[in-house]
């Protein structure tokens, strides 16, 4: 073998791995998109949990869940569909959050689109404000946007599965945000 030859087999031998780190270099941005929704990987017999969302946020609540208990209305709705527990306690926090905001001076909507028609502005736009006039911590700010990614997984991802135990969790979670708001 002469050094050519050599040259060429390196290059053969490379020229895979190169490419493949190059394409998930280039895709990196959607790649991680499709990794943020994956929930368990397995091979073999091998199984990894890949989504705690809903568990991190309960360790780092600092336990103000006792104050915002869960109604009777709520468990019922609990045990019946987690999903639809997920969504009622969205949307009731949503209107919580308007009425605060219209309380506290902040804008709710705008002058928009091409005729001038009022266009509300979306939770998130309104719990920034809420958070810049000192109405809510950052840290609870933070804890909103990741209730928000697991509102739109349970909206959205049909293969997403939710138990009771993670609906519980998430009232929980969005009751504690609601004393914030409302203290």
């Amino acid at each position: 073998m002469n050094f050519f030859e050599f040259i060429a087999s390196i290059i053969s031998s490379l020229a895979w791995p190169v490419t493949l780190v190059a394409i998930t270099y280039y895709f990196r941005e959607p790649l991680l998109e499709i990794l943020k929704n994956i929930k368990t990987l397995k091979f073999k017999d091998a199984q990894i949990d890949i989504t705690k969302d809903l568990e991190e946020l309960h360790l780092s609540s600092p336990q103000n869940l006792n104050k915002a208990p869960i109604t009777e209305n709520q468990t019922k709705l609990i045990d019946l569909s987690p999903r639809g527990a997920i969504l009622e306690a969205w949307i009731e926090f949503e209107s919580l959050i308007k009425e605060i905001a219209v309380q506290e001076g902040v804008p709710v909507s705008r002058v928009g689109g091409m005729r001038g028609n009022i266009v509300e502005y979306d939770s998130y736009t309104i719990m920034q404000q809420l958070m810049m006039n000192e109405k809510i911590s950052l840290e609870n700010f933070k804890r909103f946007e990741k209730l928000k990614r697991v509102r739109n997984k349970a909206v959205h991802a049909t293969d997403f599965q939710i138990t009771p135990e993670g609906a519980e969790t998430f009232i929980m979670l969005i009751s504690e945000i609601k004393f914030d708001l409302q203290n």
